[in-house]
């Protein structure tokens, strides 16, 4: 069988200067917030007591997978999957700080909260193409 799909470019998210400014702003704020550090009035308001630190810790989380992910070169398979992994994680994360303030301080919070949702956007997008691009290495793989 002719393999149609033809080589497979993948831009790994090291190349992303963005990718990896964010993912290391959350490592940053997600270890402050896990470890305790003062909220935004509207976060404390959603996320009292402990869930604030669980929230932290997701952040904390998803950045340090995207970041691994991003520089995982030894099996480029695995390290999309980390990477992925860690912007769902973030995405999850940062919904809830939308929600949080959008649901608080309604469109007075609409900067931030825009902002993140547009990180939101940006963390799906990126995970549905590294979900495409496994898909194609997989299917190549497969027709050889």
């Amino acid at each position: 069988m002719p393999n149609e799909l033809g080589p497979v470019l993948v831009i790994p998210g090291r190349d992303r200067p963005h990718e990896l400014v964010f993912s290391g702003y959350a490592v940053v704020i997600g270890g402050l917030y896990a470890a305790g550090a003062s909220f935004s009035p509207a976060a404390r308001a959603v996320l009292p007591g402990v869930w604030s630190n669980a929230y932290g810790a997701a952040l904390l989380v998803g950045g340090v997978l995207t970041l691994v992910g991003a520089f995982w070169v030894s099996n480029i398979e695995r390290g999309l999957d980390i990477e992925r992994s860690g912007l769902l994680i973030l995405s999850g994360a940062l919904t809830i700080y939308v929600a949080a303030v959008l649901g608080t301080v309604g469109t007075a919070g609409g900067f931030a909260g825009g902002l993140a949702l547009a990180w939101v956007y940006a963390n799906v997008s990126r995970a549905v193409g590294i979900t495409r691009d496994l898909s194609r290495i997989r299917t190549r793989r497969e027709q050889q």
